[in-house]
């Protein structure tokens, strides 16, 4: 079972791969018929701007890898939760102050949010593929709330969070079918087959402990051993 630090290094894994390739298409952006690199790096005015936005794609991307586990008690679950915490309190403070329903409505949706994932069991449907498309949702969505038109200015950042979300998937066999990715299978298997021999050894010292016993006590004295009450 992968750890804490294993999904974050799995997050900053995958999308440094991710990054690397989405700058060699940036790079060869006039060669192409279409240049795509828009929709997959957040390029801002300035390079200023453009390096803070990788750097925020990066914690996306990290945060993302720790979210399946938001449905146990986990690391991932008291950062999110501290985060949920800390949002929704800014987002009650934002009505009371400027007398806004829609922060007030924020606060309220956030609320709801956090209780989906305390409903299901571990490895539940936060570790699916439906989820993988679903909880990133958000940083596509709220650009176009905002601006109230198609904009695309979230897909960067959704391609984060989907990566890092995958990262974590990939790490718990779950991202991808067991025929199509038989090594992950056999990972498995070898797990198993290495605990049945743990439990096999495990009783055969128990027998060994037993018969030992055994001998011991027929080789007592017969002065030591106990006697049967009349």
């Amino acid at each position: 079972m992968s750890g804490y630090a294993d999904h974050v290094r799995a997050g900053v894994r995958f999308y440094d791969v991710f990054l690397a390739l989405a700058l060699g298409l940036w790079v060869a952006g006039s060669h192409l018929p279409i240049d795509g690199s828009a929709y997959l790096l957040p390029i801002g005015a300035t390079a200023v701007r453009s390096v803070l936005a990788v750097a925020l794609c990066v914690v996306i991307a990290v945060l993302a890898s720790l979210a399946p586990d938001v449905d146990i008690k986990s690391k991932g679950q008291l950062l999110f939760y501290r985060g949920f915490l800390a949002v929704d309190v800014a987002l009650l403070v934002l009505f009371y102050t400027r007398q806004d329903l829609r922060f007030l409505e924020g606060a309220a949706f956030l609320g709801l949010l956090g209780v989906f994932p305390l409903l299901g069991k571990h490895r539940g449907w936060t570790h699916s593929r439906f989820a993988l498309l679903l909880l990133p949702a958000p940083l596509i969505v709220l650009p176009l709330v905002v601006y109230g038109e198609p904009v695309w200015l979230g897909v960067p950042y959704y391609l984060a969070g989907l990566i890092g979300y995958a990262s974590h998937l990939h790490l718990d066999g779950r991202l991808l079918p067991s025929w199509l990715w038989p090594r992950r299978r056999a990972r498995s298997h070898g797990g198993r087959a290495k605990a049945s021999r743990a439990t096999l050894a495990a009783s055969r010292v128990k027998a060994v402990a037993e018969i030992s016993e055994e001998t011991v006590r027929d080789h007592r004295p017969h002065s030591d051993r106990p006697r049967k009450r009349a």
